[in-house]
């Protein structure tokens, strides 16, 4: 069984902003550009920090690339899921709006949304 559930909200193009498994809200500054893909994983070093004891040290990784959000597992032990499937390891995945997706045991939902400067 999966644990509580994370929520990202992807901004295309922008900022990462997402909260984290204490509930407390996170803001990348940094702006997200094609094909740059952020690091989830438990490590410290990782772009996105997911302290969760079944999330191997660097993951997956999210990126954009031809204005689409992907991720790709890392050839993580417990797998990344979306739904009941399990991404093959290093292959990209297309997300879609509001995808649930599972890194290792926990369940992270991802919510996309277009920036717009002064909203």
């Amino acid at each position: 069984m999966s644990d509580t559930a994370v929520l990202l909200v992807v901004k295309y193009g922008y900022h990462l902003e997402y909260t984290d498994v204490h509930g407390n809200k996170r803001v990348h500054g940094i702006p997200l550009r094609q094909a740059e893909e952020l690091v989830v994983g438990r490590s410290d070093l990782a772009d996105i920090v997911l302290g969760h004891e079944t999330v191997s040290r660097q993951h997956a990784g999210l990126f954009f690339a031809n204005g689409a959000l992907y991720v790709r597992d890392f050839g993580s032990r417990n797998g990344t899921h979306i739904g009941d499937e399990q991404l093959e390891p290093h292959q990209e995945t297309l997300l879609k709006p509001d995808t649930c997706v599972r890194f290792g045991e926990l369940e992270v939902t991802l919510k996309l949304s277009r920036y717009t400067p002064g909203s």
